[in-house]
């Protein structure tokens, strides 16, 4: 089923932000808004009503209501029925001034909301828009615990007991910063950019066994916790066993594909005695280092087939 605001939500959430006020429609407030984009009602108020999209939120800015200060209170009333009988969304109408009886009649009958804000288009669409575009953003949620490492939003997975929340600790101690510990919810925030928060009772919570729940934001103080952050790299913590290829170079880069975007996945080697939280950080800055360009691997791989080449007379 597609994501869906409905109007309710969007008063709601950002009544203050738009100054928005309901004027009339009230009983469709369980209407749904399923696109972000929003649209101006420009040509439908001319009679071309076909391109109306009901999924968008209506907004008429003033330059509509100029237009419809030029017709007669027929032609108005006209104009104005033939864009409600659409069975749209919403409408939000952007005045200074008084609302137009014909406006408020039609949603009344129609059932359809109709809100009003004193703000200019070029303030109320990229506000409304940003809302509407991170609410109807595709989500998921993986496993693991999210920590902001070196400005890298970084999440720590693996099998239960490996040692993930223990890991999180002692890079927190450190001087890095919780996101979400369990549960990360994950939303594709633009092309190319995913970004992670936590569910909201579970926010700057973190789950040690034989300690229970440590609330960090009052351990080691509001520095230590972070709301959301752009995911970039993930570290999966795997047993470490004899029989088990793994990459000793660093020349091989895998990903996994998260809301149809690549993400950078190292596999990391847990077996007694290793300093997890040291080799994560140290991997945190292997990526910060690809992201410049630079790979030791391959750099040294080219250096060795260039030594080759030159001893071997080429």
């Amino acid at each position: 089923m597609p994501m869906a605001v409905t109007i309710s939500e969007l008063f709601q959430n950002e009544a203050a932000a738009l100054q928005l006020t309901w004027v009339a429609g009230h009983e469709g407030g369980g209407r749904q808004i399923r696109d972000p984009q929003l649209q101006k009602p420009s040509l439908a108020l001319t009679g071309y009503v076909d391109y109306l999209d009901p999924h968008r939120l209506q907004v008429i800015t003033r330059t509509e209501t100029g237009f419809l200060n030029t017709l007669d209170e027929a032609q108005k009333a006209q104009a104005i029925a033939g864009i409600f009988e659409r069975d749209l969304t919403a409408v939000v109408l952007l005045t200074d001034g008084e609302v137009h009886p014909a406006l408020v009649d039609a949603a009344g009958r129609h059932g359809v909301p109709l809100l009003i804000s004193p703000l200019t288009a070029a303030v109320f669409f990229p506000i409304a828009t940003r809302f509407l575009e991170l609410q109807l953003a595709p989500t998921t949620h993986i496993h693991g615990v999210f920590l902001d490492i070196y400005g890298i939003g970084t999440i720590i997975s693996g099998s239960s007991s490996i040692g993930k929340s223990e890991t999180a600790l002692e890079l927190i101690t450190r001087g890095h910063r919780l996101v979400a510990d369990d549960v990360v919810e994950l939303r594709r925030d633009a092309p190319g950019i995913l970004g992670g928060t936590s569910p909201a009772p579970l926010r700057r919570y973190l789950e040690i066994r034989g300690l229970g729940i440590l609330d960090v934001e009052k351990l080691f103080g509001a520095a230590a916790v972070l709301e959301h952050k752009r995911l970039q790299l993930i570290i999966e913590l795997v047993p470490w066993e004899q029989h088990v290829q793994v990459d000793r170079l660093g020349l091989e880069q895998s990903n996994k594909s998260i809301l149809h975007e690549e993400i950078p996945c190292i596999a990391l080697p847990v077996s007694p005695g290793r300093n997890i939280a040291i080799l994560v950080e140290v991997a945190v800055r292997m990526q910060q280092l690809r992201c410049q360009g630079i790979n030791p691997a391959e750099q040294l791989a080219r250096e060795l087939e260039e030594r080759m080449f030159m001893e071997g007379g080429g």
